[in-house]
């Protein structure tokens, strides 16, 4: 009977131990999907930002380029407007919005901070008329 007591009485903490270690591991997993998932997240949005870029490129003009870039910004906030790049038309071409690779998107991954860089993303759209103001001379909201 002594020595059952005395096995009880070693293994009294081991519970505890091995609660907080496989806590450990599944919080650090847990937090690792949600900022691989906030990666995928700024991934799309970045291309979204690329479509609403050459968007506005094409209906308000070459004259828009800083609303373009704001907008831009304000869709992915790691983004500075020398990021972006919007290629005017050339004859009968398309109009190109594009962000430059290598923006860093920093990860806060358990066990240290990691920068995954953005790839590279652009959007080209054929140009088309439309005019930046109505009839009436009030200015197209979309532009400015």
């Amino acid at each position: 009977m002594k020595m059952q007591l005395v096995r009880i009485h070693r293994q009294r903490g081991s519970a505890i131990v091995e609660t907080a270690l496989g806590a450990v591991l599944f919080f650090g997993l847990v937090l690792g999907v949600v900022e691989f998932g906030r990666l995928g997240y700024t991934y799309a949005t970045a291309v979204e930002a690329t479509r609403l870029g050459a968007r506005l490129a094409v209906v308000c003009g070459a004259g828009a380029n800083a609303v373009i870039k704001t907008r831009m910004i304000a869709l992915v906030p790691q983004l500075s407007a020398a990021d972006i790049v919007i290629t005017p038309p050339s004859v009968g071409g398309p109009v190109t919005v594009a962000i430059n690779a290598g923006v860093n998107i920093r990860l806060s991954i358990p066990l240290g901070a990691i920068n995954a860089p953005l790839p590279a993303f652009s959007t080209s759209l054929m140009p088309e008329f439309m005019a930046t103001a109505t009839p009436s001379g009030v200015a197209n909201a979309i532009c400015f």
